[in-house]
């Protein structure tokens, strides 16, 4: 599947949200993507963007850089990973 999935760095899940929840927090913040490179789930290579106070970073193997979240949202994402905001 190679579909674009349009992602952002905040998420907020109260229209998903019964009624009924008690949790009023729903916000969330992106925190990694990970992301395969080839054409197929047998072959290729996976690398993963991760954000550490407020700095994204391209993990890849035995190289570590730092990168722009503007090339982060751009990426065609295996995984996302959110983290619930603090209030």
């Amino acid at each position: 599947m190679n579909t674009p999935v349009l992602f952002r760095e905040d998420l907020d899940l109260k229209r998903f949200m019964t009624q009924y929840s008690q949790d009023s927090n729903t916000e969330y913040n992106l925190y990694a993507v990970i992301v395969h490179y080839g054409s197929t789930v047998f072959s290729g290579h996976y690398v993963a963007f991760v954000k550490i106070e407020d700095v994204w970073w391209l993990f890849d193997d035995t190289e570590c850089v730092e990168v722009d979240s503007s090339l982060v949202l751009k990426q065609n994402a295996y995984m996302l990973f959110y983290q619930k905001k603090c209030k």
